[in-house]
């Protein structure tokens, strides 16, 4: 179990860490960096699929009409989710970010009782609650809506719910998400990349290898997640998933200085204090005997 955890850990870090990633790339376009990496998760995510031996799995999911349309929708409502992801990272907006992964486990549970028709304890609604309060206190004193980071959560949050509702293993999901939406990637980058003022003349060698890795930071942590989350009760798994957005909100601070004003913290705080109401009970429940577990509510799955 503890190698899980390190290993659960290590890919939550990674997740946290990726704005590094997208910042040396802050000269491409979003537009660009998106459809780069569409293309080049195909053919990582493919060769996780094969390592694991789950290519049955993907053959069969091709066969299966209501998987592959869930998963096609999937594949659209995440490449909406990682275009405005790069946008909002290269825009200085990484704390924003942390935020959207804060609230999505709560959007995950409204999904949940409103969709998947399970019971909701006082505590869940007290989290939601909490959390609304926070976003609603930052929205009157700001006199904006945190867009970004309720587009974030919301997107990231129906990707899980779909992802849930076709039911596969989530490295097949992602191949086959990347693989609908890699027609139109393979579009755009022919019309952009080529030609007296194509994109692809203008990267610099280092611009270029960071392109085709956008393929492996999208494939390694999803693989690392994968494996260590599967020795591990979903109470615990849940837990450490705040690693994530924990390790964003510390980089955009003490790396990319970005100021925490005091309506972002109040509104974390409120974020923070309904994310205890919710995850500590969880993570209690997950140290009982198995016999007296109740089901897990986690059912999302970073990408």
């Amino acid at each position: 179990m503890k190698r899980c955890v390190i290993i659960t850990l290590a890919a939550n870090v990674l997740f946290g860490l990726i704005p590094v990633y997208w910042k040396f790339l802050d000269g491409v376009s979003t537009s660009y960096i998106l459809g780069q990496r569409i293309l080049w998760s195909v053919p990582f995510t493919l060769l996780i699929v094969a390592l694991s031996g789950n290519l049955p799995l993907l053959k069969a999911a091709v066969k299966d009409r209501r998987a592959l349309g869930l998963t096609a929708l999937a594949g659209v409502v995440i490449t909406g989710n990682w275009y405005l992801y790069i946008w909002a990272v290269n825009a200085g907006m990484v704390m924003e970010t942390s935020m959207a992964y804060f609230i999505a486990p709560l959007i995950v549970f409204l999904l949940s009782i409103t969709f998947f028709r399970e019971k909701a304890s006082s505590n869940e609604i007290i989290a939601v609650c909490l959390a609304a309060a926070g976003i609603l206190i930052y929205t009157v004193w700001m006199g904006i809506v945190p867009i970004v980071s309720l587009g974030l959560a919301v997107s990231f949050s129906v990707y899980g719910a779909l992802k849930k509702a076709a039911g596969l293993e989530p490295a097949v999901s992602l191949t086959l998400e990347m693989t609908v939406v890699l027609p139109f990637a393979l579009v755009f980058l022919a019309f952009t990349s080529f030609g007296p003022q194509g994109a692809l003349f203008g990267l610099s060698v280092t611009e270029l290898i960071l392109l085709v890795g956008t393929g492996v930071i999208s494939a390694l942590p999803l693989w690392l997640y994968s494996f260590g989350v599967k020795g591990l009760p979903f109470s615990l798994v849940g837990f450490l998933q705040y690693v994530w957005p924990t390790t964003s909100l510390v980089l955009s601070v003490a790396a990319f200085h970005e100021p925490l004003s005091l309506p972002k913290l109040v509104c974390f705080l409120f974020i923070w204090t309904g994310l205890a109401f919710f995850s500590v009970p969880k993570l209690l429940a997950g140290r009982r005997p198995r016999h007296l577990r109740s089901a897990s509510k986690a059912w999302f799955f970073p990408d």
